[in-house]
């Protein structure tokens, strides 16, 4: 599953109660190469996407030394994977709405806003047609919603995300500290 860049969000997105790691051949494709090994870990409710990167990389760094070692002593049994069973992971536009308030209950809503509201921004609108800006994913109540389905409005803590079955409270300002520490990353 999500195979691409950006695996994490749609891990997110398609509502996934587990992800998990592979280690597999490199192949032309995109994440398709055969399977050596692979490991799973739970994704907790509302929990946030960089604790999940940090236990998958975790998990990653785990399992990777019997996939090198079943190479290295030539007993590596590569797997090959089910495109039928893949799906695609690209990046998503900032701004892009992707929300489906139709069909997503508020838990979802919850979940999927507070996973991911560090590195991403669902693009909301109050009932008059303004751009509401959150920093914080708060919690959710279940039951009747006071606005209109996938609009906001303001509400004590910030502002309250109407869904068909409760609300999202969402908070003006990050829970987060503002200053962010320089870091190097590289790609293999």
């Amino acid at each position: 599953r999500h195979r691409g860049p950006n695996p994490l969000y749609w891990t997110y997105y398609h509502d996934d109660r587990s992800a998990g790691v592979s280690v597999h051949l490199a192949d032309p494709r995109a994440d398709a190469g055969p399977i050596l090994v692979q490991g799973r870990l739970d994704v907790p409710r509302g929990w946030p996407s960089g604790d999940l990167y940090l236990a998958a990389a975790a998990l990653g760094a785990e399992v990777l030394p019997a996939a090198v070692e079943s190479i290295a002593r030539g007993t590596a049994r590569p797997v090959p994977q089910t495109d039928a069973e893949a799906t695609r992971a690209p990046r998503v536009e900032p701004g892009t709405a992707m929300i489906d308030f139709a069909s997503w209950d508020v838990e979802r809503v919850w979940h999927y806003l507070a996973g991911l509201h560090a590195w991403y921004r669902e693009p909301l609108i109050t009932a008059d047609g303004r751009r509401a800006r959150y920093g914080a994913v708060l919690g959710f109540e279940r039951g009747r919603s006071e606005g209109e389905t996938g609009r906001v409005r303001r509400s004590a803590d910030g502002w309250a995300l109407c869904c068909r079955d409760g609300e999202v409270r969402l908070g003006r300002r990050s829970l987060v500290p503002t200053r962010v520490r320089s870091v190097s990353t590289s790609q293999a």
